[in-house]
């Protein structure tokens, strides 16, 4: 929910955006199809193409790569707490975990960005934008 609204918004900012996906080809790009979102995206890493699956932080690089970005100024949201927030977290990125779908793992502490909605990911990008300037 507010997926097209979240990408185009983030876009619109100037923010190259990717989306880098556990599954197989076949089924994970149709997917990404239909949901029309490909002129926001700068990449979609899909594993089974790379054969290598998160949270491998080869899959990371590669999707870093891909949209030029450093891992340090690159935002990772995942709702997988293992596969994608800690996966993320550990190649440096800001992971930032969609609440909701999967529960935290207890031996781990939470992530410090949280968010319960993908729409709260533009209100975090304007905070953390006028904390930097």
């Amino acid at each position: 929910e507010g997926l097209e609204e979240t990408l185009a918004a983030l876009h619109a900012l100037g923010m190259r955006l990717g989306i880098v996906t556990n599954g197989e080809v076949r089924f994970q790009a149709p997917k990404i199809t239909q949901l029309s979102i490909g002129q926001y995206l700068s990449t979609v890493v899909i594993s089974e193409a790379m054969q290598v699956q998160k949270p491998d932080p080869r899959i990371f690089a590669h999707a870093l790569a891909e949209i030029g970005c450093r891992a340090a100024d690159t935002w990772f949201v995942g709702d997988d707490p293992v596969n994608d927030v800690l996966g993320a977290a550990a190649v440096g990125l800001r992971a930032i975990w969609l609440t909701g779908v999967r529960p935290w793992p207890t031996d781990h502490p939470e992530p410090q960005w949280q968010i319960a909605a993908l729409g709260e990911l533009v209100e975090l990008v304007h905070s953390e934008h006028k904390h930097a300037t």
